[in-house]
């Protein structure tokens, strides 16, 4: 098998389909796809909504709970405790599978009667941390999103092991970590990136192995650094304590100041720790992987967008972790996941097709919401020996009878789900986070948009205190309005006490608008091939490199830093012989 070039029939570019690839599909029975990898990407984002919350009534019990889907969807949604309980069954809702229609259509009618989860948190796993989505065994945690084994924390995104940590995106094994993005094993840091095994380091990128260090970058195994100078402790102290972090006031000016200074960090082409053999960004622990972005412990996978743990000889996957997951293609939001292809939040199931929230299940195809079940189809159950008859007539249907969208997309067996399928807005889902749209593009391209709900948002007549250590407990009763968003937001009590334990001063954002932040800050899910700009006769650099002793760089590679970009991108070896 060669190299083919194809053209994605969504954003009509080039795309290559490698021998690699070629080989994954033979293995995995389905054909090679239509849509590029951003494409095939994108729709798998826009399938998942983590953290468009809002307030509605449990279709079972008729409390008034928070969830993923607003009250007027086109379908029952059950709160936690009614889904995961014993007072129904999703088999009941089966139906016999009609190969005059395509099977989106007869998909997308099933879905329109079968109870939804209202957050996928199951209560027997989260102790005292309903309000989070997509998470596992969290503990006294309040607005968690694809975060697992944590305690003590809020407004956290793909958080793992970690406690008390507050407004953080991929931190993992941290304590008391306050606006990181891309932290390890680290304790009482703010505004951090990519700093791992450190402690007591602020306003600080590209840190490992340091203690007490504020305004610094590319740093390795240093204490009591102020813009990369080292300081006895005293006078480091002393000088930390002018800097009054508790002041919002003062803070702005340090994240303004932290913004240019990261400005003159050397950037590595792309941060790879203890991984071998793999293209892309933000990898640690991994081996084989092409073109992935924030992949972890995972080996033999390719087209992995974003935040993959525990991934094996996959494909196209999207929000993968915590426990083993191998032979997966065309799925996001698995967990412990084997041989399975095209689905949402399949968990510790096998054999599984085309599907959504089917938990603990084996062979399984366009089936929704069950709980251990084997050999259903559209929810019906079937023997073994009719299961597998069945399947074989469906997967032809699909081949000969395919679902066309309202732009004319084309979706046979071995597409996933086209976007207008989806049960959210656009804007709702996480795939605005890669693959922004303004709501003419996505009406444009066929996809759906939920226009905010009309509502008149309280004005904040509270004066929020300039420093922490004149807010008063009278905050936690008031309504303060979101200076991006202008919509309102209150501040939790644990909020507050960790704001007064690490001393930093009360935000004036909503967490939203807080986390969109963090995103910005982080490089799109795109390759770029480049040449190292080190260059002798540009930049100093502190000693000859022994591969290129003069003049610049003739390494090439890929990276996540587009061309035009100002940052000084270095090949790895230029970037070690640099930063040590």
């Amino acid at each position: 098998m060669n190299n083919e070039s194809r053209i994605c029939q969504n954003c009509k570019t080039q795309f290559v389909i490698e021998p690699d690839d070629f080989s994954f599909y033979e293995k995995m029975q389905v054909p090679a796809p239509t849509f590029c990898p951003s494409c095939r990407s994108q729709r798998r984002s826009a399938i998942r909504n983590e953290s468009s919350l809002y307030k509605r009534p449990c279709d079972s019990c008729k409390e008034n709970i928070i969830s993923m889907y607003h009250a007027d969807a086109p379908f029952p949604v059950y709160c936690q405790k009614c889904w995961w309980g014993d007072g129904w069954d999703a088999i009941k809702y089966g139906r016999e599978y009609d190969f005059n229609r395509s099977f989106f259509e007869q998909f997308r009618d099933l879905q329109r009667v079968v109870p939804a989860i209202a957050l996928v948190n199951n209560p027997a796993q989260n102790v005292r941390s309903e309000y989070s989505n997509y998470v596992l065994q969290n503990k006294d945690c309040y607005l968690l999103f694809g975060s697992h084994y944590n305690e003590n924390c809020a407004y956290c995104w793909y958080g793992v092991r970690d406690k008390e940590c507050l407004d953080v995106l991929e931190v993992t094994e941290s304590e008391l970590v306050y606006e990181g993005n891309f932290v390890g094993a680290s304790y009482n840091c703010a505004f951090v990136e990519y700093v791992f095994d450190s402690r007591d380091c602020f306003f600080s990128y590209d840190l490992r192995g340091c203690n007490n260090c504020f305004l610094s970058y590319n740093l390795r195994s240093k204490n009591y650094c102020i813009l990369n100078e080292e300081y006895s402790k005293e006078e480091y102290f002393k000088k930390i304590a002018e800097f009054n972090i508790g002041s919002f006031a003062s803070l702005g000016l340090l994240k303004k100041k932290f913004s240019e200074l990261k400005k003159q960090a050397l950037r590595r082409s792309s941060y790879q720790k203890n991984s071998v053999g793999c293209i892309g960004d933000d990898m640690r622990e991994s081996k084989n992987i092409r073109h992935g972005f924030r992949v972890e412990l995972s080996e033999d996978c390719a087209y992995c967008y974003p935040k993959i743990t525990a991934a094996y000889n996959s494909m196209d996957i999207s929000k993968i972790g915590y426990d083993r997951s191998e032979f997966c293609y065309e799925v996001i939001s698995c967990t412990a996941l084997n041989n399975s292809k095209f689905g949402q939040a399949f968990w510790q199931s096998h054999d599984l097709e085309y599907g959504h929230y089917n938990f603990s299940c084996g062979n399984l195809f366009g089936c929704i919401s069950m709980k251990h079940k084997e050999y259903c189809i559209l929810n019906r159950q079937y023997s073994k020996a009719e299961y597998f008859t069945l399947l074989s007539k469906i997967t032809e249907q699909m081949k000969s009878f395919p679902y066309i969208d309202k732009k004319g997309r084309v979706y046979h067996y071995g597409e996933f789900f086209p976007i207008e399928l989806s049960p959210f807005g656009y804007n709702e889902s996480t795939a605005p986070d890669a693959y922004p749209l303004s709501k003419d593009e996505a009406v444009a391209n066929g996809y759906p948009w939920r226009d905010p709900d009309v509502r008149e948002f309280q004005k904040q007549t509270y004066s929020i205190p300039d420093n922490i250590k004149d807010v008063k407990d009278d905050i936690l009763e008031v309504v303060l309005s979101c200076g991006e968003c202008k919509k309102n937001y209150r501040i939790a009590n644990m909020e507050l006490q960790f704001y007064r334990r690490v001393k930093l001063p009360i935000p004036r954002l909503c967490f939203k608008c807080r986390h969109f932040q963090r995103m910005n800050h982080r490089n799109p899910l795109k390759l770029w091939h480049r040449q190292c700009v080190c260059d002798y006769t540009v930049r100093k650099n502190s000693t000859k490199h022994p591969h290129h002793p003069e003049g610049r760089c003739a390494n090439e590679f890929e990276t996540s830093y587009a061309s035009e970009r100002p940052e000084v991108v270095y090949c790895e070896t230029c970037y070690q012989a640099e930063v040590v």
